[in-house]
């Protein structure tokens, strides 16, 4: 009964029942095509968003 995760769901449905109809997701001005070299990722949180490599830090543990 948590409002936030009611909220994020509710966005989050909306983006994929309208990207079923259209093709185009809803509630996203600019949901670019996926290019390894920017790694923009859609970040689903209290907002939705696009956020460039969001885990370039933790990726780079790895190359550790």
């Amino acid at each position: 009964d948590d409002p936030v995760v009611r909220k994020i769901a509710r966005a989050w449905s909306d983006v994929i029942v309208r990207f079923m109809r259209t093709g185009q997701p809803g509630n996203l001005n600019d949901w670019p095509v996926y290019e390894p070299s920017k790694r923009r990722s859609l970040i689903i949180h209290e907002t939705l968003r696009i956020e460039s490599d969001p885990d370039e830090l933790h990726r780079g543990l790895w190359k550790l």
